[in-house]
């Protein structure tokens, strides 16, 4: 294979090292080697050291850089400038990159927000700050719009989640939550526990409107005083201080075991009353001193939290 090569020992080839060192090397198949003697591609270019340019493109009225290939430490970067040689575009293997030149298209060749993406069917997704954006974010909040910067679909900011065109704090959606509680019934005399229910409760929390539903095995709950009212169900969250707000329960059993009227949760507590409006709701189902059998205690409410 033929090989020419121009040494540094040719003056005219504008090299003015005497170094006897190869400077270029074209081969056979036309590839050409800068730096690299056996050019494995078309251009081989080699860098001269740990942090150097190996390749620049220079504006032709100026001399400044249009484009450049670096090696940093050993890794690679593509650096593109703007009239002012600026580092409008950088692409870096192991550092930060960026677009600072304008807008970015993919799948598309004229976007018009900061970043527009292109779907086969010409529809396009659009994020940005303004203008035509589809999912436009500002200093606090992110905004879901119809095609092409219309109307407001939804916002999110430090308030929740608003729709439409509403602004406005109190109708902010700022929680959503599933869970269980443990809906351990207190004595309403001694606030001790005198029945075990642990996860028998379960909840739903959107906003401040709390759904609950309590199902409780009664089989081991002994020896009731008729005359005890006010035993409890701790909920979840506190209700709200509204006068409004107290909520009632609706209670359901089965095995045939007496007759049941209602709890009630007052305001600004997290209390479930489990009473009649004469007689403690579990003296209601003993009937006896002693409940057994698959007894259960079925029941459920809306309420509003306090937050």
């Amino acid at each position: 294979m033929a090989i020419t090569k121009i040494s540094r020992s040719l003056l005219n080839t504008g090299v003015s090292d005497s170094s006897d060192a190869t400077a270029i090397t074209i081969d056979s198949s036309e590839r050409v080697g800068i730096g690299v003697t056996s050019p494995a591609a078309k251009l081989d270019i080699k860098s001269t050291g740990a942090t150097s340019t190996a390749l620049r493109v220079l504006k032709s009225d100026a001399g400044q850089n249009l484009h450049a290939m670096t090696e940093i430490s050993g890794h690679g970067r593509f650096s593109v400038y703007d009239t002012n040689e600026t580092e409008d575009i950088r692409l870096d293997s192991n550092g930060d990159s960026y677009f600072n030149g304008g807008d970015v298209g993919i799948n598309l060749t004229n976007p018009d927000s900061i970043l527009q993406i292109g779907n086969n069917d010409g529809s396009s997704y659009r994020f940005g700050y303004g203008g035509t954006s589809d999912i436009y974010f500002d200093s606090d909040a992110v905004r879901f719009r119809t095609d092409n910067g219309g109307a407001n679909i939804a916002m999110l900011d430090t308030d929740g989640l608003k729709f439409g065109s509403d602004s406005a704090e109190a109708n902010a959606l700022d929680d959503y939550e599933e869970g269980t509680f443990e809906a351990d019934i207190y004595s309403g005399s001694t606030n001790q526990v005198i029945l075990n229910a642990v996860d028998a409760g379960k909840y739903v929390k959107i906003g401040r409107f709390v759904f609950i539903t309590i199902q409780i095995y009664l089989n081991s709950v002994t020896s009731f005083t008729t005359s005890s009212t006010n035993n409890y169900i701790n909920l979840p969250f506190v209700s709200a201080s509204d006068t409004f707000n107290a909520s009632g329960f609706r209670p359901m059993y089965y095995n045939g075991m007496g007759t049941i009227n209602a709890g009630y949760l007052s305001t600004n507590t997290n209390k479930l009353y489990l009473c009649t409006s004469q007689n403690n709701i579990l003296a209601n189902l003993a009937g006896a001193t002693t409940i057994g059998g698959s007894v259960r205690l079925y029941g459920d409410m809306t309420y509003m939290s306090a937050s």
